[in-house]
């Protein structure tokens, strides 16, 4: 998956690079998903907005794709704006208005008005060609014209690329963009002003930024957050950064990508009313909402090495859903093997051995299969993360059905424990099923 909106009216919309480029539509209440655009022109696709009600965009889709199939069998390099029923599109623009080679259309923003004005801004990083990146402007006449170019900041090095708007002021209503290096350097957020000032906000300890967006207020606060996506055996993050650049973790233990690119396929969006962060890995959305639909309880065991499991979840248990909630461990002992373990009867705190674990799930309980180690021996880099509603999906007899109210915890294997077990457990997590 690279590219994730939604609409108002809650369905997600995603781009999928599979073996046919397409876009798909999601009903998360009901997980259905249908094809809105599949093939030709799409070819590679990037970034995905809701219009704005415009005349340039009207309530369609926008979608850029830097090797759209246009004018011959690849690479045009266009913004499209698509038809959410139809799936019939028209062509916003092709290439780039500074360069007259194709370009890389990438990220993609709806102008906020003010200094600022009307109309989109585009995000075309040159991929491999000669040119630095483009920062450009199409106006509501459809008419593309260059916004920032800086050869100096924005060298052949980077790659900037996702697009976002401080919509609350509080990062002073400037766009903001990711930028991960082609070449090893550091990855980083660029500010851009409407005055076309270019300057780093943050760079350094982000790997690979692959989705970015703005909480509206609430529970969300209206801080920055922005998926840092990891290469295996590493996982994947979300960091929530406030207007001075500190960088906080959200939620830590996603699913890292085998050989994730500069461009990881990946996104991130809020729900219009601002209750819901959604976020798309390689080939499952998660949903994160603004009230936790689960609770934590119970006192992780210490490994041989001094490591604490800690459980968390990202989106919400369904007993209809193919997909969409994960459990997640973090802060396990590296390079051993664990699985998660369910229940439906309650919560306890058994001792386990004469360790300091505790058994906290009452049995009996569910087993959602074995999961391979990852991280470092010794060190406390491990982490876990499974997706139960496909689990539930794939087997049936354990999905404990709506409204249930499930108890889960981890286990992994410890040999090197003092104490007379050779494996030790996590913290324990509260959640209820939905329909």
């Amino acid at each position: 998956m690279r590219g994730l909106t939604v609409s108002d009216d809650g369905t997600l919309y995603i781009g999928d690079n599979g073996a046919q480029a397409r876009v798909l539509a999601l009903d998360p209440a009901s997980g259905l998903v249908s094809t809105v655009l599949q093939g030709a022109p799409l070819f590679l696709t990037g970034d995905l907005r809701i219009g704005d009600g415009s005349a340039l965009v009207g309530d369609d889709l926008v979608v850029s794709d830097g090797n759209t199939v246009l004018t011959g069998p690849c690479c045009d390099g266009a913004v499209l704006r698509v038809d959410r029923q139809t799936g019939s599109y028209s062509v916003i623009a092709t290439g780039n208005p500074a360069f007259v080679l194709s370009g890389d259309p990438y990220g993609l923003a709806l102008a906020p008005g003010g200094l600022f004005g009307a109309g989109l801004f585009v995000m075309d990083f040159q991929g491999a060609s000669a040119n630095p990146p483009v920062l450009y402007t199409v106006s509501q006449a459809g008419i593309a014209s260059p916004f920032l170019i800086d050869p100096v900041l924005w060298n052949l090095d980077r790659t900037p690329g996702l697009l976002e708007f401080d919509p609350s002021g509080s990062f002073g209503g400037d766009l903001f963009v990711l930028d991960a290096s082609q070449t090893g350097g550091a990855a980083a957020i660029w500010r851009v002003t409407p005055q076309a000032g270019l300057s780093v906000f943050v760079q350094g300890p982000l790997e690979r930024p692959g989705g970015i967006g703005f909480g509206s207020g609430g529970a969300f606060g209206t801080d920055m957050y922005v998926l840092d996506v990891k290469p295996l055996p590493g996982t994947s993050s979300i960091v929530r950064i406030d207007p001075s650049g500190t960088l906080t973790p959200f939620v830590t233990g996603l699913p890292g990508l085998a050989n994730p690119s500069f461009l990881p396929a990946s996104g991130l969006t809020f729900s219009p009313d601002g209750q819901t962060l959604f976020v798309a890995l390689l080939d499952t959305v998660f949903r994160i909402r603004a009230d936790s639909p689960w609770t934590a309880y119970c006192t992780a065991g210490t490994s041989a090495s001094g490591c604490n499991a800690v459980l968390s979840a990202c989106g919400t248990a369904s007993a209809s859903a193919v997909t969409g909630f994960s459990l997640i461990a973090s802060g396990v002992e590296g390079s051993k093997d664990g699985l998660y373990f369910m229940g439906t009867n309650g919560r306890q705190a058994n001792t386990w051995g004469n360790g300091t674990s505790f058994q906290c799930v009452i049995p009996p309980v569910t087993r959602a299969g074995l999961l391979d180690g990852a991280g470092t021996n010794g060190a406390c880099d491990g982490s876990f993360s499974k997706d139960i509603n496909a689990r539930w999906t794939a087997k049936p007899a354990q999905n404990p059905g709506a409204g249930a109210v499930v108890q889960a915890q981890l286990w992994y294997r410890d040999p090197f424990n003092t104490s007379n077990q050779t494996t030790s457990l996590s913290d324990a997590i509260e959640f209820t099923v939905e329909p």
